[in-house]
């Protein structure tokens, strides 16, 4: 901060100079962190995840696995959700897979049931949302499954891998606390923008996850894939948010809990197609992050402050940290800014930002295996951009979303899964 002031005040600082000073630091920072996150998550880990200092005894060796699949007019899919979730192998005795019907007005249940769950109808049109049904689902099942060792949240969109219960299983045996796999796109060829989402989700939830695990940090939280201990979830509630993953992670991290990072196991989901629709979803999170942060950013760092806890720091650097879209955006304005103003200490470093963001994107894909789809749709980057800085501006206008709210799709409506 000194730093920065000092270097304000030697250009003759203004008010604008000063803040343009402060976003650089802020861009600087998080591309410094994505690019310690790629060194970091280059090549997938062969060795366990670490025990959390805070487990609970293991559970048996048979460990009882539920599975909660929270479903809002789901006909669509839920059908081929469920198949993929009662075949896994893990012993079928220790399994259950519940799909929660959330004020549905569909066939969700009945085929739900047809394939081979069993259905929790919740009628609650005065508190809709997958992170109510999920705190009743939850309630429910502690007095009615009690013997439950873990939970594992599967979206109803989402197809799993057949060892994903067993992986995430194993993890908690091993003294886990919480766990979370891989989580990737489905259908990446069908359009530019789904291209582009996959490209997204590749760095975020295999690259940088992976890199904060090697890094001994923990794990975000990604709304499907996860799972948890029976006895960290009967101490922790289940928040009740349009983001309730990330404040679920933020909540486990306060806690002393640590999230694991499973990758032998994977689940996948489908995105949106078109524009329209990418923009809507993308909506509902950054609305729903922008209040996270702002409420819990605070707290994380005061509590670095007073504990030298490195989790709270980690976890800020996730909050804080701008979408792909605003890095770039905010770089080469700052760029532009600078050397309009001849201010080279400011254009040098928008210059090396954008150049540690760029090698963070291409490095990542390309350890990812995602250059080709992400090189095809690269020709409609600037439109996406432009599409998600208008959801940015919304959200810091105060128009974002401040509920759950269904997202259209091409071939058919989706519920809580499109979150």
């Amino acid at each position: 901060m000194y730093r920065l002031s000092t270097a304000a005040r030697s250009h003759g600082a203004g008010p604008l100079r000063c803040a343009a000073y402060a976003a650089q630091a802020w861009l600087s920072g998080s591309a410094l962190y994505l690019l310690a996150s790629l060194l970091a998550g280059r090549r997938p880990s062969a060795q366990p995840s670490p025990e959390s200092p805070r487990s609970p005894e293991p559970p048996p060796q048979g460990a009882r696995v539920a599975v909660l699949v929270p479903a809002h007019n789901e006909e669509a899919c839920i059908s081929a959700a469920v198949a993929g979730l009662t075949a896994q192998d893990h012993p079928p005795h220790l399994l259950d897979v519940i799909v929660i019907a959330d004020n549905c007005s569909d066939q969700t249940a009945p085929l739900a049931a047809a394939a081979g769950a069993a259905v929790w109808e919740r009628d609650a049109g005065d508190a809709p949302g997958k992170g109510q049904a999920l705190a009743w689902a939850l309630d429910r099942l502690w007095q009615e499954l009690p013997q439950t060792d873990a939970v594992v949240i599967v979206d109803a969109d989402c197809a799993a891998s057949p060892n994903l219960c067993s992986t995430i299983a194993a993890e908690i045996r091993g003294g886990a606390d919480a766990v979370q796999v891989p989580y990737e796109v489905s259908n990446p060829s069908e359009s530019p923008t789904a291209a582009l989402r996959a490209a997204g989700f590749a760095l975020k939830h295999v690259i940088r996850a992976r890199g904060r695990a090697r890094l001994g940090l923990s794990c975000n939280l990604f709304g499907t894939g996860m799972g948890f201990s029976a006895a960290l979830l009967r101490r922790v509630p289940w928040p009740q948010s349009v983001t309730e993953d990330t404040e679920l992670f933020v909540r486990l991290t306060r806690a002393g809990y640590r999230v694991a990072y499973a990758e032998g196991a994977g689940v996948t989901s489908r995105m949106p197609a078109s524009a329209d629709e990418a923009a809507e979803q993308q909506l509902r999170w950054e609305s729903g992050n922008a209040q996270l942060a702002r409420r819990e950013l605070p707290g994380l760092l005061w509590q670095t402050l007073r504990t030298g806890d490195v989790q709270c720091p980690g976890a800020a650097a996730e909050l804080a940290l701008p979408s792909q879209s605003l890095m770039a955006a905010g770089g080469l304005a700052l760029l532009a800014g600078g050397l309009v103003a001849r201010d080279r200490r400011l254009a040098t470093g928008a210059a090396a930002t954008i150049a540690a963001q760029g090698s963070y994107v291409l490095g990542g894909l390309a350890i990812a295996g995602g250059t080709g789809l992400v090189l095809d749709a690269l020709v409609h980057v600037p439109a996406f951009a432009a599409g998600r800085l208008h959801v940015l501006g919304r959200v810091a206008s105060g128009r974002g979303a401040q509920t759950w709210v269904r997202t259209a799709r091409r071939e058919e409506t989706r519920g809580y899964a499109a979150r």
